[in-house]
């Protein structure tokens, strides 16, 4: 029997593969096996199975459509020193482009 292991993950649910009769323990987060749950008890899937394959037939569908997958801005999800190196890269990339003049920066100037 096939494992899949996530970090973040806490709950296991048994899906069967379509390609072969092998069942799969899948952990689930407690979010994800509430959804499930609420979409079988509202009668809108049969069984925790028919929720799992119409995601992974969504899922599916997207990827062969080209969907991006929407992804957390790096801002959100750098750290400190990530966002600061970023922003070094940047600044270097940006020397000796077109700049202010050194007139423009001169006190008496900046004030007109």
């Amino acid at each position: 029997m096939a494992k899949i292991h996530d970090r973040n993950l806490t709950e296991h649910i048994a899906i069967l593969l379509e390609k072969s009769s092998e069942a799969m323990n899948v952990i689930l987060s407690p979010e994800f096996e509430k959804l499930i749950h609420e979409k079988v008890a509202s009668d809108a899937y049969e069984s925790a199975d028919a929720v799992i394959e119409e995601a992974l037939r969504l899922l599916r569908e997207r990827d062969e459509n080209g969907t991006p997958r929407k992804r957390e801005p790096f801002w959100a999800t750098a750290t400190p020193a990530e966002r600061a190196r970023a922003f070094k890269q940047w600044a270097s990339s940006h020397e000796g482009g077109p700049g202010l003049p050194s007139e423009a920066l001169r006190r008496e100037n900046i004030y007109d």
